[in-house]
């Protein structure tokens, strides 16, 4: 504990949270706005480094749509059930990599759910 207080009452370290801070939320920004590009946008996260998207309907299987959308787009996101019924037919997508990362993630995500949100979602 001794040790916890001196890192968090450092000047450096706590320069460090800021900026740490400030870097996510340039993330969070730039994930929010793919999702408004793409109409799937919900909700703006306050201080997660990650953030909840709506990819099928509530009893289609979201571990599968996250199976599908690695192998098919490449892109790895986590299915919303792990985190509790509320969450099901959500993914979980961390914005904790490049923000040029987390921009084509997001991208590749949405056009994703475009095409399953009119063609297989049956299949899952």
């Amino acid at each position: 504990q001794a040790g916890a207080l001196a890192a968090l009452s450092d000047p450096a370290s706590q320069a460090a949270s800021v900026k740490m801070a400030h870097e996510y939320r340039k993330r969070r920004d730039v994930a929010v706005a793919v999702l408004r590009e793409f109409g799937l946008y919900a909700y703006t996260p306050a201080g997660a480094f990650y953030i909840l998207v709506k990819a099928c309907p509530a009893e289609a299987d979201d571990l599968e749509f996250c199976k599908k959308l690695l192998v098919d787009q490449g892109v790895a996101v986590s299915p919303g059930s792990a985190f509790g019924n509320v969450a099901r037919g959500y993914v979980r997508v961390s914005l904790a990599s490049e923000i040029s990362d987390v921009e084509e993630g997001m991208r590749r995500l949405c056009r994703y759910v475009g095409r399953k949100n009119t063609t297989e979602f049956s299949t899952y």
